[in-house]
């Protein structure tokens, strides 16, 4: 691996990262079926909180502090409402169904990021906006069985998820180790 250029690397990264998120979605969409969504929330977490503790231990005294725990703190919760609405959608929908309705969060952040963080949005993102409304609304297809009240779920987890990378894009500009 160290023989290759950063691009490479960073790609091949990007393939491991997805292919893990992947399996983790399938992971759930099975636990879900066997176990409480709360306990397969939790094992998740707590396996990441191992798994970045270890990996960080080292240095985990300078990652661990912030000027802004109230904020870091909400952060947090948007990341777990979200994982909790999408793991919901997952013992009740199909997971492609799920992962389609979520992925309305890119949607949602460049929005959020216009209106609260006042970044540009120019036609491009304008374009972009109506492409993925219009992908969505392909993929999704209204009048069929994907929509249920449980779609609620995966798109309120889509919302959390936006407000997750928004409040990260927010801390990211005063949060410098």
């Amino acid at each position: 691996m160290s023989g290759l250029s950063p691009t490479a690397r960073g790609i091949l990264y990007m393939l491991a990262a997805i292919f893990l998120f992947s399996a983790m979605d399938a992971l759930a969409k099975l636990l879900t079926s066997r176990y409480e969504v709360l306990q397969v929330v939790w094992a998740r977490y707590a396996g990441q909180t191992l798994v970045v503790a270890a990996v960080l231990a080292p240095r985990l005294h300078l990652v661990i502090r912030t000027r802004h725990l109230g904020l870091q703190l909400l952060r947090s919760g948007f990341l777990f409402a979200a994982t909790v609405c999408f793991f919901l959608a997952l013992s009740l929908m199909e997971i492609a169904s799920a992962t389609a309705v979520m992925n309305i969060h890119p949607v949602l952040l460049t929005l959020g990021a216009a209106l609260i963080l006042r970044e540009a949005l120019g036609p491009r993102r304008i374009f972009g906006i109506i492409a993925a409304m219009i992908g969505a609304l392909i993929i999704i297809r209204p009048g069929t069985d994907v929509f249920t009240p449980a779609a609620l779920f995966p798109l309120l987890g889509g919302v959390f998820y936006a407000s997750y990378a928004l409040s990260t894009r927010f801390l990211g500009r005063d949060e410098v180790s």
